[in-house]
């Protein structure tokens, strides 16, 4: 005999599992919060080099798009007249 009732199946098995899962998770963190001087460092360390790795890229994604919307924005103030706005707008 199963634990879970035949009339829950597909998605709603996938679901209650999913729930479970995420309940399980919730309470390890519980349980984990009090050891902060064991993954304290690890955390500083991983989010170090996790903005590491991802400032140039960050950067060289946010100039371009950064020279775009100013390119758009001064073209917008241009046709309304209004182009003593387009550096505060930007």
């Amino acid at each position: 005999m199963s634990a879970v009732p035949s009339r829950v199946t597909g998605w709603g098995l996938g679901a209650l599992v999913a729930m479970g899962s995420l309940f399980a998770i919730g309470l390890e963190a519980l349980r984990r919060t009090w050891d902060v001087r064991d993954w304290f460092w690890e955390f500083v360390e991983q989010s170090w080099f996790l903005a590491r790795v991802t400032m140039l890229p960050s950067l060289l994604v946010a100039l371009p798009l950064g020279a775009t919307v100013a390119l758009q924005v001064g073209d917008l103030a241009g046709q309304l007249g209004a182009q003593s706005a387009t550096g505060g707008a930007v």
